[in-house]
């Protein structure tokens, strides 16, 4: 699935030398803004993350560390991650990029288990198709100053 129109804000701290912190990150998807281009797939998905009743799936961070590595930089995010209402502590490692037009470029990917969150993983064709506890999560996302 793909997230359409995520809420995404960061506040990273800047030096000559490049990024040396980042003092806010916040990320929030509406659930039924997640699409796979399948709608019958959608409706399970959303009413597996009872959609209806936590609308909203999000990362709040609380502390980070960057580490300068080579061209870029390696961001290790501690924070608090909630779908279906069950919020719990995550650390997302991404990798950092500070652009020449000063934009910053941040990827990876994170591993989830529903089961972690109370979310039964859905099933399709009577039980025949399965999807499985662990997803992964990747990201890209370009913040401006």
């Amino acid at each position: 699935m793909k997230a359409e129109t995520p809420a995404c804000d960061a506040k990273f701290v800047l030096n000559a030398s490049g990024i040396v912190d980042v003092n806010a990150l916040n990320f929030s998807v509406l659930v039924k803004n997640l699409k796979s281009g399948e709608n019958i797939m959608d409706s399970r998905a959303y009413s597996t993350l009872n959609a209806d009743k936590y609308t909203t799936v999000s990362f709040t961070m609380t502390s980070t560390d960057v580490v300068k590595q080579g061209n870029g930089y390696v961001i290790k995010a501690n924070g608090n991650l909630t779908i279906s209402g069950v919020s719990r502590p995550v650390t997302i490692v991404a990798n950092g990029v500070l652009n020449a037009d000063k934009t910053i470029t941040v990827s990876g990917s994170q591993k989830v288990k529903m089961s972690d969150y109370k979310v039964k993983p859905p099933t399709f064709m009577m039980g025949m198709l399965k999807v499985g506890n662990e997803v992964t999560v990747q990201y890209n996302l370009k913040f401006n100053g």
